[in-house]
């Protein structure tokens, strides 16, 4: 394994990181269609951003290329959207799931987080013509318990499980004895959702799992990327699973994500899967701060990406450039929060999504950069 070389970061962004449009744009997520059976819609990349409006807030989903740009494709909007609405996900089936066909773009989103009387729920809505518009299609959870309007549902993800499920992730604050944990619920038509399931609920009641990002590396082996807050400073850690829905001991806090040279990443950790040219599968990961060893904020930070070549991640991480630099990464809600990666030219480059604040304004940019060789 070869240790990928650093390049001198200088305060100035060298990349060629584009903003995606001028107004405020939190969280976003991105898929590139490959499925639909109307093969026009395929080979798109599509962004998702949560974006306030006078006050409420709303889904924007813009779609394009890196060469030519992006254009507002469709937006998602809900009256339910005005007692709060955060940190959703982007997925395309890749297969068929009850009614709704391959290519069926799912969005689902926190929604109701500034109510102090409603309880939150994870909806879900789909899109059928390539984000431009959308219809609500369920609820993979809703709040209930005593604590049902005091603490919150967050952060949905999705895959496909092996045996055809859709299945839901999401990090609930709701259960009693756990400050937060990870649950996971299934479907078979994406409508009707089975009773929620612990994916990874740690002993100690601080701990705090959440954020899951999963990737299908092969049919048999499944990636999960989330942070652990409250007893590990929000350190990201991985797990993995064979079928997509058992994920091991839940009570594990799982493995820790760390550099040859003993970096990790804190708050808010993403992944994916890049296919080289020569078949072989590289994992990418990347998080809000990089830390290094000794607990200290790196020069480096906001500013790598982590590389892993063995088949599920359980070797040492190198890194590489990230597209977009952010620098100024620190924990907070804007930069660099939650950046997604996308791989493109056949795994030779990586697109990335990042945040950060410019005249005040939370806005979105995005840039690619090549793959290093091995």
């Amino acid at each position: 394994m070869v240790l990928v070389s650093f390049f001198s970061f200088g305060k100035a962004l060298a990349q060629s990181d584009t903003p995606l449009s001028e107004s405020t744009a939190l969280y976003a997520r991105v898929v590139r269609t490959a499925h639909s059976p109307d093969h026009a819609r395929n080979d798109r990349i599509i962004i998702s951003v949560t974006a306030p409006h006078g006050g409420e807030s709303e889904e924007d989903l813009y779609s394009g290329d890196v060469r030519t740009g992006f254009h507002l494709a469709g937006s998602i909007k809900d009256a339910s959207f005005k007692e709060g609405l955060c940190c959703g996900t982007l997925y395309e089936l890749p297969q068929k799931v009850g009614a709704l066909e391959a290519g069926t773009l799912l969005w689902a989103g926190s929604i109701g987080g500034t109510s102090k009387t409603v309880a939150m729920h994870i909806g879900i809505y789909s899109s059928t013509d390539g984000a431009a518009s959308w219809h609500y299609l369920s609820d993979c959870a809703v709040a209930r318990g005593p604590r049902a309007s005091a603490g919150g549902l967050w952060e949905p993800e999705f895959t496909i499980a092996s045996d055809g499920a859709l299945v839901c992730f999401y990090s609930d604050e709701t259960q009693p004895h756990h400050s937060q944990l990870l649950n996971q619920v299934r479907s078979y038509d994406g409508v009707h959702w089975s009773a929620p399931e612990h994916t990874v609920a740690v002993v100690d009641p601080a701990a705090r799992p959440g954020m899951p990002v999963v990737t299908r590396l092969k049919p048999n082996l499944y990636f999960m990327t989330y942070e652990v807050c409250g007893t590990a400073g929000c350190s990201a850690f991985s797990r993995t699973s064979t079928d997509g829905w058992n994920w091991g001991d839940a009570a594990d806090a799982g493995r820790k994500i760390v550099s040859q040279t003993g970096q990790y990443f804190e708050h808010a950790p993403t992944n994916t899967k890049i296919v080289l040219s020569d078949g072989k599968t590289e994992l990418v990961a990347v998080g809000q701060m990089l830390i290094e060893a000794d607990g200290s904020i790196s020069k480096q930070n906001g500013q790598v990406l982590f590389l892993n070549d063995t088949a599920d991640g359980s070797g040492p991480w190198r890194t590489m450039k990230a597209p977009v630099a952010v620098p100024e990464a620190y924990d907070n809600y804007c930069p660099n929060y939650s950046s997604p990666l996308l791989p493109l030219q056949h795994g030779q480059q990586i697109l990335e999504v990042a945040s950060r604040y410019a005249d005040k304004v939370c806005r979105m940019y995005y840039g690619t950069g090549a793959m290093p060789a091995r």
